[in-house]
């Protein structure tokens, strides 16, 4: 047997063993680890052509690893499937497991997603994973366009106001303003949250009156639990308004 074939026949062991050990769900570091002759984009191309397998939960449990794994390889595939896959749900795992990838090239796929995906979930996905990126100036505007757009889903626009939290105070404080009515409970709610870290002085007021009106609850569409009772929009009102407080205090 010639070296190519050995190698080859190598490689066809190596991914029935990551196929196996991917169905057990058992943490894909050991196996990495204990055969050197595997390089990370040799894995990383394993991975790859998992994404096609006829099993959907490997398919997702492949996405899932690309994103651990990470790379521009990974970047890119993961983009195609969130972009191309004809499984939603895979393409929106797969724009979750980009949160792990903080590249440029990464959060450039995740600003095309959250602004072109058809699909809501994806769009949902792409501004959830962007909590977990730099707060580039790209990014930032990115995430406030698709939060002033009222054409948009509250639950699309609620996560971006999450992801808001940790970025520009000059950019994020005047968007904020222009939501505090919105008609949508969640994107007031996480639009208040948003300005926790602020100082945005001028505000306290305006957030004391909606704690003393707004009594809407923020209900959550992804928690399904019997005793789950949903914020109010007031109560994250009054709790901001004395964060803010607290943030001018500090730097006196």
């Amino acid at each position: 047997m010639t070296a190519a074939s050995l190698e080859s026949k190598h490689r066809e062991e190596y991914t029935r063993r990551l196929k196996r050990a991917m169905a057990r769900n058992q943490f894909i570091a050991p196996l990495l680890e204990a055969d050197k002759r595997i390089s990370a984009v040799q894995t990383t191309h394993e991975l790859i052509a998992l994404i096609s397998d006829e099993d959907a939960d490997m398919r997702s449990s492949a996405v899932w690893l690309l994103g651990r794994i990470g790379g521009n390889e990974a970047a890119k595939a993961l983009g195609r499937v969130a972009e191309y896959s004809d499984d939603p749900d895979l393409r929106a795992s797969a724009a979750d497991a980009m949160s792990c990838i903080r590249t440029k090239q990464s959060g450039a796929i995740l600003r095309r997603l959250l602004t072109d995906s058809p699909i809501e979930k994806v769009r949902e996905r792409a501004a959830s994973s962007l909590r977990f990126h730099k707060a580039t100036p790209a990014t930032t505007d990115a995430l406030i366009s698709v939060l002033l757009n009222r054409s948009e889903t509250p639950y699309v626009r609620e996560m971006v106001a999450e992801a808001l939290q940790f970025h520009p105070e000059g950019k994020v404080v005047p968007a904020v303003e222009q939501v505090l009515d919105d008609p949508a409970p969640t994107v007031r709610y996480w639009a208040i949250s948003a300005l926790s870290y602020t100082k945005a002085v001028h505000l306290i007021q305006r957030l004391e009156e909606i704690a003393r009106t707004d009594h809407a609850e923020a209900s959550d569409p992804d928690l399904n639990m019997p005793d789950y009772m949903p914020p109010k929009v007031s109560e994250i009102a009054a709790e901001v308004a004395e964060r803010i407080r607290r943030n001018v205090t500090q730097l006196e």
